[in-house]
Formats: structure tokens, sequence, C-alpha cells
């Protein structure tokens, strides 16, 4: 069988910022569920 060549695909700028909006959102849910420490 002969291999089929894929171009390659690159993220374009508007995904991978809204890829990096994805990881704060996620940062600052994780943020806010911790419980705090009782004093």
């Amino acid at each position: 069988m002969a291999e089929q060549e894929t171009p390659e695909r690159h993220a374009s700028w508007l995904e991978l910022f809204y890829d990096l909006i994805i990881v704060v959102a996620v940062a600052q849910l994780a943020h806010v569920l911790q419980p705090s420490p009782a004093t």
C-alpha cells in the first residue's frame, strides 16, 4: 500500500488564543473550587 501524505496543519493564532482562554478559565475554576485550609 502506498502511504498517503497528509499536509501539515498548523494552528491559527485565533485557535491558540482560544486554547489559552480555556486553560486560564480551568485554572481559575480549580482555584475557586479548591477547599480553603481550616484555621
